[in-house]
């Protein structure tokens, strides 16, 4: 009796083409999990941005920063830590991605190039005394210089052109000491209206 011979597989293809199947698929389970995280990451950055803001035109912090500014121009400790500890925060956040840099570039890079240099000297006194701690502040000190590096990349500039005299900041310090209690609001370009001030 003849031996019947194995018929061949017809279609070879197939099993390559349920592999592909797979491949694919996982890489769009993968690609759309990565959209949805990025997605909730914006939202998360959005809503940081937002309380941030509120919370430094706040009546309570515009206080805190008219005191810190007087403070600073009489060669006197700060009489708090509200406003450090308000950039402190946000360099946190910022260095770990947790929110958008160029959002924060957007609404605090005047402000902070101006208030690191006006507070060095108080922070590095701090981090040199006894039971200081040498890593004092350093979310605030890490967001002056990444703004900085960004102004100078926007601008094709220099870093000593970005960096603020020692007159920019002393006049920056008068105009925060005269702040009103009234808060800032947003222009309709989406950009910080400059604070209402006594005497203008």
């Amino acid at each position: 009796m003849p031996v019947r011979q194995k018929r061949k597989d017809q279609h070879p293809w197939i099993p390559i083409i349920m592999a592909m199947v797979a491949v694919m698929s996982l890489a769009a389970t993968v690609y759309f999990g990565w959209q949805h995280q990025e997605g909730e990451k914006r939202l998360i950055s959005v809503r940081l941005a937002m309380q941030f803001d509120d919370r430094f035109d706040s009546e309570r912090m515009r206080a805190n920063r008219r005191d810190l500014a007087k403070a600073i121009l009489k060669g006197d400790d700060p009489p708090g830590d509200d406003v450090l500890d308000f950039f402190e925060t946000v360099g946190f956040y910022a260095r770990n991605d947790e929110i958008d840099m160029a959002v924060v570039y957007n609404d605090f890079s005047d402000t902070v190039l101006h208030y690191w240099p006006a507070v060095r000297d108080h922070v590095t006194r701090d981090r040199n005394s006894a039971g200081g701690s040498k890593d004092e502040y350093e979310n605030f000190e890490w967001l002056n210089d990444a703004l900085a590096r960004e102004i100078v990349r926007r601008r094709h500039s220099d870093i000593k052109q970005v960096e603020p005299s020692a007159k920019e900041v002393k006049d920056f310090l008068q105009d925060e000491s005269t702040l009103e209690a009234e808060t800032t609001h947003t222009g309709s370009d989406g950009h910080r209206a400059r604070p209402i001030r006594r005497g203008s």
